[in-house]
């Protein structure tokens, strides 16, 4: 849908910002950082799931050279950088953040 659309190329544009954020030192701009890469990985999961019930494929085979399989790429992409950010926080002094 359009709408699932408009939010996958926010989430694309601002993940980089955010695991970023996993490094500065203030502890509540770690914590909300991480808390809202979770969300974000929560939400492509649910679009990924939601491609494979409709199409039988998987998520990087749907639409070849579509908008929907180029966000799909670049979420893949930004995957090692949102890696190194949740490592980076589960190896944290605050507890909070190291748990979540």
């Amino acid at each position: 849908s359009n709408n699932r659309e408009s939010t996958l190329k926010i989430i694309s544009s601002t993940a980089g910002i955010l695991v970023k954020r996993c490094f500065v030192t203030d502890a509540c701009t770690r914590l909300t950082a991480l808390c809202w890469l979770h969300e974000f990985v929560i939400f492509q999961m649910n679009v990924s799931a939601a491609e494979l019930e409709t199409t039988g494929t998987s998520p990087t085979e749907v639409k070849r050279g579509s908008s929907k399989h180029l966000l799909s790429e670049s979420w893949m992409a930004s995957l090692p950088e949102l890696v190194g950010g949740t490592l980076h926080c589960i190896d944290d002094r605050e507890e909070e953040i190291a748990r979540m």
